[in-house]
């Protein structure tokens, strides 16, 4: 990314706008933190806006910063004000390389906004990322985990704070198939996986196994995740669902806490 020439002024937080589509929606659990941190130690970092064409300016970053000061009552904030003239992709990249640096972006936000930026520039992957200052091995991983499937790219998108780039990363190296990813993302969603376990769980699996169907079931406030081969018929399912009852009562007769029953049942669950 090209160095853009920046003024560093005060401007009136009135005048000050969020283009609908520019930036990611507020936090405002994350809006009130910043605020508690601005009371105590003032604001450390300007935001960065643009001159409109109405005689104001639009937010580029610092969305929550701005949000926060609102809270607090300010009427007046610090900014770093770029040339009327700097163009959208210019903006677009300022705006993920600020959020970058302060971690402020799930992967899969700054990965939609890269992909923006090839379609702006027109250019390859690596170009825009490099534009945006992101790091060459974040951008490696990225690009790799564009190769998902499209299922499991919206559970992700739905659960950026559970299924980071890591967990992303490992399940497109370790399975090809769309019924493959998203069973492997599900069973990290309901805490029957971790990023540790992953290899192995693809190794025993098999890749060209049959599609399979994920139950979601809620019962007296106890929540199950079931996945099973479509071919499954009731008499199966009700054989299986016998041989873990019997298998509870038996680990219940030892009076076994019901937090150590992943350390002796495990298998049996995945079977």
């Amino acid at each position: 990314m090209s160095k853009t020439v920046t003024t560093v002024g005060t401007v009136a937080i009135g005048l000050i706008s969020n283009p609908e589509g520019h930036n990611r929606p507020i936090d405002r659990k994350h809006a009130m933190y910043l605020a508690n941190a601005i009371r105590m130690h003032g604001l450390q970092h300007p935001i960065i806006v643009v001159p409109n064409q109405i005689g104001g300016y639009d937010i580029v970053a610092g969305l929550h910063r701005l949000e926060a000061c609102k809270v607090l009552g300010f009427t007046e904030i610090e900014c770093r004000v770029l040339p009327v003239n700097t163009d959208q992709a210019t903006l677009l990249e300022i705006s993920i390389s600020e959020n970058a640096s302060r971690k402020a972006e799930t992967f899969s936000e700054t990965l939609a906004r890269i992909d923006h930026i090839m379609r702006v520039r027109k250019c390859r992957y690596e170009e825009a990322a490099k534009r945006a200052n992101v790091h060459k091995s974040f951008t490696s991983k990225c690009k790799r985990v564009q190769k998902l499937k499209d299922a499991a790219k919206e559970l992700i998108h739905q659960h950026p704070d559970k299924l980071g780039i890591s967990i992303a990363y490992d399940v497109v190296r370790y399975a090809d198939s769309e019924t493959q990813q998203v069973a492997a993302l599900q069973a990290v969603l309901a805490g029957e996986l971790t990023r540790d376990g992953l290899k192995s769980w693809f190794a025993t699996s098999d890749k060209n196994c049959e599609k399979l169907i994920t139950l979601k079931l809620a019962i007296d406030g106890i929540s199950f995740l079931l996945r099973l081969p479509e071919s499954t018929n009731w008499e199966q399912l009700e054989g299986a669902m016998n041989q873990l009852k019997a298998t509870l009562l038996g680990e219940k007769k030892f009076k076994r806490l019901i937090c150590e029953l992943p350390n002796h049942i495990g298998e049996a669950s995945h079977a």
